[in-house]
């Protein structure tokens, strides 16, 4: 089952401006009851997207059916480098747990270049940052 987005170009510059998704008959997005207070699609989702909140072992997100074989871990920029510092060991156990699923994934919800700057909530150096990214 393969969800595929489809694109209109935008007529003036042939640029992507909206995405629209055909979700498959029966397709339900299982969002981890521990998710906390901003999960994904919950309080705006896309059209026909079926969603139910759920314990997940695993993961942040996965479908109705495949809770088994499909995790997705959603991570914020703050939470990604508290991972990479001082719950590093933690993390690498959640990787690992994350290895004997079919499909998985980390999301990572910010930019890029937010990721490898200083941050008052952080006292990770951006070279430290991108050495932890590598190694795991």
């Amino acid at each position: 089952m393969k969800i595929r987005p489809r694109i209109k170009l935008n007529p003036k510059v042939g640029r992507p401006f909206t995405f629209k998704y055909n979700f498959p008959e029966g397709f339900i997005l299982v969002i981890d009851s521990n998710e906390g207070d901003d999960p994904l699609f919950l309080h705006h989702p896309p059209k026909k997207l079926n969603l139910i909140v759920d314990h997940l072992e695993t993961g942040d997100y996965s479908v109705k059916g495949f809770e088994n074989k499909v995790t997705i871990e959603r991570k914020k920029i703050p939470d990604l480098l508290g991972c990479l510092g001082n719950d590093l060991e933690r993390f690498k156990r959640e990787i690992e747990r994350m290895k004997s699923f079919e499909w998985r994934a980390i999301v990572v919800q910010g930019a890029e270049s937010d990721l490898y700057q200083y941050h008052d909530f952080s006292q990770m150096e951006p070279e430290s940052v991108r050495q932890q990214l590598v190694s795991i």
